[in-house]
């Protein structure tokens, strides 16, 4: 008898609690973990504008390679692109130090509160030198870490840049297109606990995983 099988495998956040935001791009997913111990306020902050989806279909907006990409500023909407609405900026908490893999949130020039809906993550360690992040503005406030993905960030970091811009199968000399713009599709948090699907007979939780489990589903041929 031929059956269809329908395996559902959820991948959960277990990682000493902490929340995990998962970006997915057109690239690849990226995920990041929250340092809420270090910086709550900016970690508030920016659950509050992914769980307002005010991150999804929004765009890497700026790429200076070997140093940092930046993104949430920008949305697409049909054929344009607006400006994503910033909630009020958030008191500066610079407790980490910016290196390889962190993300933090950038504010205006000589002003160390004035974050608002704009991040960025750092593709080395900016940390050092004269141009430390640590040390620029109050020092640039870090508040998650790459945890999955980093491999999508270095990608988008070598994409070809125009006036900013990482751009995506775009031909030079050509006009540029939405369609070559890097889009996060969508920004939401990872469940910490094992989801019950109430669509799905036999759906069960096991606190012995963890929260971790999978759900085998198997279907006889029609008749049977």
């Amino acid at each position: 008898m031929k059956k269809i099988i329908a395996l559902t495998l959820l991948l959960l956040t277990t990682l000493n609690n902490a929340t995990v935001v998962r970006f997915e791009t057109d690239l690849g997913k990226i995920d990041i973990e929250m340092k809420e111990n270090a910086a709550p306020l900016h970690v508030e902050n920016f659950l509050n504008y992914v769980n307002d989806g005010d991150y999804d279909n929004s765009i890497i907006h700026r790429s200076v390679p070997g140093f940092v990409i930046q993104g949430g500023a920008l949305y697409r909407d049909g054929n344009n692109l607006l400006e994503i609405p910033a909630d009020p900026a958030v008191t500066n908490e610079f407790n980490l130090s910016n290196t390889r893999g962190t993300i933090a949130m950038a504010k205006l020039p000589n002003q160390p509160n004035s974050a608002t809906n704009n991040f960025f993550f750092n593709l080395t360690d900016n940390n050092t030198g004269n141009n430390s992040l640590d040390v620029q503005n109050g020092g640039f406030t870090v508040f998650g870490e790459v945890i999955s993905g980093m491999e999508v960030v270095d990608t988008i970091a070598s994409l070809t840049v125009l006036q900013g811009f990482p751009l995506y199968n775009y031909v030079p000399s050509t006009q540029v297109q939405l369609d070559n713009y890097i889009y996060i599709n969508r920004a939401f948090v990872l469940s910490d606990t094992f989801q019950i699907n109430p669509g799905l007979s036999g759906a069960w939780y096991n606190p012995a995983t963890d929260g971790q489990g999978i759900y085998i589903e198997v279907l006889p041929a029609t008749g049977q």
